[in-house]
């Protein structure tokens, strides 16, 4: 190597020395400002092992050492005219390495020259290096290195440059063909440059002429597999050999071409594209996969050019021509398959896209498709369906389908032959692929629309034969049949919403009728489909067809009824009867006949919403739907849509009966107008007449726990209908109030009393309310002084329902109503402030509520202008007040309230308090991003001096919510925050210790490892003093805090501040944690000695499986909760990972067998069943719950103890003596039988061996053993096989050999039970567990050789 490089330098350093004038002069053009391009390159090659990096560093070195002594400074320009002077040069000639280490150097550095440089010296530059070649023989070492350089040249050269430039293209041509890869690639790689280059108008000519030698190269390397195949039939015997070695180097020539001609042949120009793609398509004939796979490549590719300009008519030739192929449709190459109809997709979307008329071409791809649904390959089925479906999504138009409807009834149209393609896929030959039929079909159906609803009679017959076998499916048929009538169900229900009820039932009737008289199937199973996916129809039609149905059946329950009235028929009938009017709120959906329909629809529903109770949730379902989404068109288009509903907002979410429309409306509300909407107001304002006392009298006499419909219909109701009727309604319902109260008040009733509401008048009352809630929307501000009227009296009531209610309706006033909140917020605020000393448990929720949307307000418009002279809570004697704001003063006794409210027992109350304490900080971070949350903080730390432990409790978890939630904001009060909590540990209140504990918690989770170093004695002086108190779990409580303490600050600095009393302590959590890591790093195997797989699970990760929490209630839970580890325990993993929920009670006598046991079907996650631990760990689960423990166990779990009047409970001991007893039965069987030990135990024993003379003879013994698990329950305590070695069958006389029977007559026998530890693949359990064995096996043989002397000795 260094001979090498000293012979390069003596090569290169005197021939650059004389060129340095010409570098200086000859090429004109200064780029010294340009990046020093040798170094760079250099820097990339320097530490490169490979021969070639070296000799390229080796000339680059020279290069920059000449420059340097020429004082020329090593810009691109300079090193390409150095490299170039060189190569002309006899010495830059002569040595191969020299020429390739120079031709490398020069490829890199051309591409960093100007382009006005390289195009001046492109034809002298390439003329050099062809002359290298020839001289070096087309040396590989040389070619791999020049081609690169020769590519850029001819794409750098001009028109003018282009006859000298011919040669040079031609030869880098010639070598995509080369046998070299090396030298292949780097000529691919610069055709691929010069086509990138010609894409210009100044190149238009040489872009032709370089196009013609592609085509001329290609029409004779494309002809050679086809050629060659012909030469090789018609050659003898002895020409064979060479003729098969002709067919495999021409197609290994085509294969190398076409690598080249899918990356060019977007670029060619237009001509010889369309030229060379009718030479590419001749090769499919071939029916070689390789070539056929290779052409589809270049086909796509000319399709798919994102700048092509190609002629839709070129487009339509090669469709036609890819049409006619059969062979590439029947071939057994899954790849070519997918790959040909990837293209046929691509043709078929560019013809259309660019205005072709694909005319009958769409039908004939359509028809090529659909059988590749039924390949054995999945990957060609699911590629022609997606290709099927956005044929569909890009070519079916309105156009398209209007053609249809005209020629309908000829039959000739495209898209009719296209839905006949489709629907011939439901075919019995497609049964594995009905899936992707079906989803074929719901791309169709939307696209047809109601326009061409007429077309997709022959689809829907099909898709209703598939739902028809829901049922089936039911009794028994497998998943797969399942998911398909899933799917099934779906696309009919795309057919419903897209083509309209009318069209589905005309082809697929009910047939209810005819059902019930025998002569035909009904369609039940259409009406929940209806149900479930009616959406935008019409109301008309239910009224005229889904109506008239109902009546008839209606009179076929009456008739039945007359006769037996609690029969069977009467009971289908009224079924039927329930299902066909639980589509009317579907049918009103978004419905486009509301304002002309609604005065009929009131005609026809109202009667029947007054007299029977059972159909009014289906109406007030209907109506809620029609006000609430003309409330929200009215809303879309700016216009009035009156105040908020108080039964649909956020803080209801969990009512039945809101608007759950599972997909998104946008559809149809920008399919309606503004004057729609206003038209549909002003029929609900019609009809409002009507049914506004309807629904509040259905309200009043319906009990309170199947009302919540009604209320939500008399609240969407009310937003939108005229104001006078809302007012007379609410006058009526107060004057019923009124008298309710006076009642109570007097326990009287008078002539005029009010009776119905409920069965007391606490209940009547509260029902009014109810009432008078749902009424707010439509309420104008005079009404709602009565009603704040009438929540102050209630405010102050003592029964919890009344006062619940009556922070409800204020909740609803001060958060949605501020036409009256702006005049009345300092008496609301006075108010609420005074009634918190008579707020019971049960109103704290919606007082919380009340409070925060308080809060809010002050926070927001209304804090700066509030008089505290109007709020005599907050300054009652006058004094001067303090120099806090304003806003602070009025929340300060708030959030007081709120704090303490997270003590509260109510679940929600708890809930409601940890948001609004968050709702609050962020409120008042955002109003003043500096100091809003300090000052809060601040507020909620006066709670740490309180009178009481629960309120120095409840600050403390405040204080732990907001650090929580705010860590980096309250980073720097942590000085003065942490010390104070910490002192707290000092208390006596065992409540105030767990709430500071599970701030120390949160403390540790979220604050940095230096912060925690600095507080460590701290936090180890306090908790170590509850680090021996179990009660409350404080001991683990303390333990979690100082794993957690170790794995964020480390061992050695918490051993550094640890007590040596408690150095035991962090010494067991070290080795315990060690464990863990060393358990979960090694994956070890199930150890079923007691340990089931589930806890094996749990142990390796230290730490429960359940997700996050993400509530306030559940954040709550896990921080506070006397679970020392914060796990969650309203979710469970299942087995195998599947999520699932936990009963609070758990009843093995109720659960079916099946449940309890591990249900692969069942599990969604897969299981790797070739995994022997697997399988070891389902069945070991499965023996240990059949055995007797799991069944004692149950037993133990079902035991419910009796109690006397005092609620004591009584402790029987009568299950125990039985245990004791249980064995007495065995006294009159011989003590020598063997089955005495098999069966004791067991329960049911005694009843199975009544009237039994030995155990042997019993004749329900064998189902008691099964009965048992087939485990004997004493065999676990005693040495293992000692009970059937055999050994109690030896004769008991010395020197006799051979067996005895038993007093019994039992039969001598020995066998070795099976045990799963023989399973197992650690040595030790396997060597315990065959331990005695071989004694056995060594007898048997023994007594086997005896036997057989003896034999012989009597023959």
């Amino acid at each position: 190597m260094e001979n090498l490089s000293v012979d390069l330098r003596t090569s290169l350093l005197p021939s650059l020395e004389d060129k340095g004038g010409e570098i200086r002069g000859d090429y004109g053009y200064d780029d010294r400002g340009r990046e020093n391009v040798v170094d760079e390159i250099l820097k990339k090659h320097r530490r490169s092992t490979q021969e070639e990096s070296k000799y390229l560093c080796f000339v680059l070195e020279a290069v920059l050492e000449t420059l340097k002594q020429e004082g020329i400074s090593p810009s691109a320009t300079a090193v390409f005219a150095s490299l170039m002077s060189f190569m002309g040069s006899d010495q830059g000639q002569e040595n191969v390495v020299a020429s390739a280490a120079c031709c490398h150097a020069l490829s890199l550095v051309v591409a960093r020259v100007p382009m006005p440089v390289l195009r001046s010296k492109c034809v002298e530059c390439a003329a050099l290096v062809m002359g290298i070649i020839e001289k070096v023989n087309k040396d590989p070492m040389v070619l791999k290195t020049a081609i690169p350089c020769l590519g850029q040249f001819v794409a750098a050269s001009g028109p003018r440059d282009w006859t000298a430039m011919t040669p040079v293209f031609r030869l880098v041509l010639s070598h995509l063909l080369d046998q070299h890869p090396k030298v292949r690639k780097k000529a691919q790689s610069a055709v691929v440059e010069i086509f990138a280059a010609f894409q210009n108008d100044a190149c238009v000519g040489m872009l032709d002429q370089a196009s013609g030698d592609v085509l001329e190269l290609s029409t004779q390397v494309l002809s050679g597999p086809e050629h060659t195949a012909h030469a090789a039939a018609k050659a003898s015997n002895k020409q064979r050999k060479k003729a098969e070695d002709d067919i495999r180097a021409a197609v290994s020539n085509a294969l190398r071409l076409m690598g080249t001609l899918k990356q060019i042949v977007h670029l060619l120009s237009e001509s010889c594209a369309q030229q060379l793609c009718s030479r590419v398509l001749s090769l499919y004939h071939l029916q070689q996969a390789l070539l056929a796979s290779s052409a589809t490549e270049i086909l796509l590719a000319f399709c798919n050019a994102p700048s092509s300009g190609i002629h839709v008519k070129v487009l339509v030739k090669l469709l036609q021509a890819l049409l006619s192929i059969n062979a590439l449709w029947n071939s057994s190459d899954a790849t070519l398959e997918m790959s040909a109809i990837q293209l046929l997709e691509s043709l078929t979307v560019h013809i259309h896209q660019k205005g072709g008329d694909l005319g009958s071409l769409l039908s004939k791809v359509m028809h090529i498709l659909v059988p590749q649904l039924a390949s054995q390959a999945e990957g060609v089925a699911r590629s022609a369906a997606r290709s099927m479906e956005s044929i569909i999504r890009e070519t079916v138009t309105d156009a398209l389908i209007k053609e249809a409807l005209d020629n309908a009834r000829q039959q000739r149209a495209p898209l009719v032959s296209l839905i006949t393609a489709i629907e011939s896929s439901f075919g019995v030959q497609y049964y594995d692929s009905w899936e992707l039929s079906l989803s074929i079909t719901q791309q169709l159906i939307p696209k047809l629309g109601r326009t061409g609803s007429v077309l997709a009679s022959g689809l829907l017959e099909k898709i209703g034969e598939l739902c028809a076998g829901v049922e089936d499916v039911a009794a028994g048929e497998s998943g797969e049949s399942a998911r398909i009538a899933e799917i099934a169900q779906n696309t009919l229900g795309i057919c419903i919403r897209s083509l309209g009820p009318e069209i589905v039932l005309d082809h697929l009737p009910l047939d209810l009728e005819d059902a019930l008289d025998g002569q035909t199937e009904g369609r039940t199973w259409m009406i929940p489909l209806l149900k479930l996916h009616m959406k935008g129809g019409r109301i008309a039609f239910w009224l005229s067809e889904i109506r008239p149905l109902i009546s008839r059946i209606e009179s076929r329950r009456l008739n039945a009824a007359k006769d037996s009235p609690h029969s069977r028929q009467v009971s289908t009938l009224y079924a039927l009867e329930l299902q066909l009017w639980s589509t009317l709120p579907s049918f009103s959906s978004w419905a486009e006949d509301v304002d002309e329909i609604l005065p009929e629809l009131t005609k026809t529903v109202g009667p029947y919403f007054e007299k029977r109770n059972d159909l009014r949730l289906y109406t007030s379902q209907a109506i809620q739907s029609i006000c609430g989404q003309t409330r929200r068109i009215l809303s879309h288009y700016d216009l009035w849509s009156g105040f908020p509903d108080p039964c649909t907002r956020s803080d209801f979410e969990d009512k039945d009966d809101m608007d759950d429309d599972f997909d998104d409306d946008s559809t149809y509300i920008n399919r309606s107008t503004s004057d729609y909407g206003e038209k549909r107001l002003k029929a609900l304002k019609m009809q409002s007449k009507i049914w506004m006392p309807l629904l509040l009298n259905a309200f009043v006499n319906t009990h309170s726990s199947k009302r919540n419909h009604l209320q939500c219909a008399i609240s969407s109701f009310a937003c939108l209908c005229d104001e006078n009727i809302v007012n007379a309604v609410f006058k009526s319902a107060m004057t019923r109030l009124m008298k309710i109260a006076n009642q109570i008040k007097t326990g009287e009733l008078g002539k005029d009393a009010v009776l119905d509401g409920g069965d007391t008048d606490i209940e009547r009352y509260c029902t009014y309310l109810e009432a008078i809630y749902a009424l707010l929307g439509g309420i104008d501000v005079s009404g709602l002084k009565l009603v704040y009227q009438l929540v102050l009296n209630g405010m102050q009531e003592k029964d919890p329902a009344v006062q619940k209610k009556a922070y409800k309706i204020l909740h609803y006033i001060v958060a949605d109503r501020s036409d009256f909140c702006g005049t009345e917020f300092e008496t609301i605020i006075q108010n609420v402030l005074e009634g918190g000393a008579t707020a019971i448990s049960a109103s704290r929720a919606f007082r919380i509520r009340c409070l925060k949307s308080i809060i809010l307000h002050l926070l927001g418009d209304k804090g700066s202008n509030v008089d505290l002279s109007k709020i005599p809570f907050i300054n009652a004697e006058g004094t001067e007040m303090p120099t806090m704001d304003t806003v602070r003063v009025i929340i300060m006794p708030m959030v007081s309230e709120i704090v303490l409210s997270i003590k509260e027992s109510n679940k929600k109350t708890r809930a409601a308090a940890f948001e609004l304490i968050i709702e609050v900080a962020n409120a008042m971070n955002e109003k003043d991003p500096q100091g809003g949350v300090v000052s809060l903080v601040h507020l909620v730390l006066g709670g740490l001096v309180g009178s009481t432990s629960q309120m120095v409790s409840a600050s403390v978890m405040a204080l732990a919510r907001i650090l929580f939630e705010f860590t980096p904001i309250m980073m720097p009060m942590m000085d003065e925050l942490l010390p104070a909590v910490i002192m707290l540990l000092r208390s006596k209140a065992r409540e105030v210790i767990k709430s500071v504990l599970g701030f120390l918690k949160v403390a540790v989770m979220r604050l940095d490892s230096q912060t925690l170093l600095n507080y460590t004695p701290q936090i180890l002086e306090g908790t170590l003093l509850w680090a021996e108190d179990s009660k409350n779990k404080f001991r683990l409580k303390v333990r979690v805090i100082l794993e957690r303490l170790a794995k964020k600050v480390g061992f050695e600095p918490l051993a550094a501040c640890i007590p040596e009393s408690h150095k035991s302590l962090l010494t067991h959590i070290r080795k315990q944690m060690s464990r863990k890591d060393r358990l979960k790093s090694a994956q070890s195997e199930m150890d079923w000695d007691g340990q089931s797989f589930a806890d094996t699970l749990h142990s390796r990760g230290g730490r429960s499986k359940g997700n996050a929490s993400n509530g306030p209630s559940a954040w709550q839970s896990d921080v506070f909760s006397d679970d020392s580890f914060g796990k969650k325990t309203n979710r469970a993993k299942s087995l195998f990972g599947v999520e699932k929920k936990k009963s609070s009670k758990v009843s093995f006598k109720s659960e079916p067998a099946k449940a309890r046991n591990v249900s692969i079907s069942e599990s969604q996650d897969v299981l790797n069943l070739l995994d022997a631990s697997t399988s070891r760990r389902m069945v070991g689960m499965n023996v240990r719950r059949s055995g007797y423990v799991e069944k004692e166990r149950r037993e133990e779990d079902d035991v419910v103890f009796a109690q006397d009047k005092h609620g004591k409970l009584i402790i029987s001991e009568e299950k125990k003596e039985k245990k004791r007893d249980r064995d007495k039965f065995l006294d009159g069987f011989d003590s020598d039988d063997s089955d005495i030990e098999d069966i004791k135990g067991i329960h049911g024993a005694q009843l199975a061996l009544k009237g039994a003379q030995s155990i042997a003879k019993a004749s329900s013994y064998a189902g008691t053993v099964r009965s048992a698990g087939g485990k004997s329950s004493m065999g676990r305590k005693n040495e293992k096989g000692s009970h059937h070695s055999g050994d109690r069958f030896k004769a008991k006389r010395k020197g006799t050999g051979g067996d005895v029977k038993g007093k019994g007559s039992v039969q001598p026998y020995a066998y070795w039970p099976l045990d799963r530890k023989m399973l197992n693949r650690r040595e030790q359990k396997t060597k315990s567990a065959k331990q005695g064995l071989d004694k056995v096996v060594n007898a048997a043989k023994d007594g086997a050789l005896k036997g057989r002397k003896a034999k012989r000795r009597r023959h």
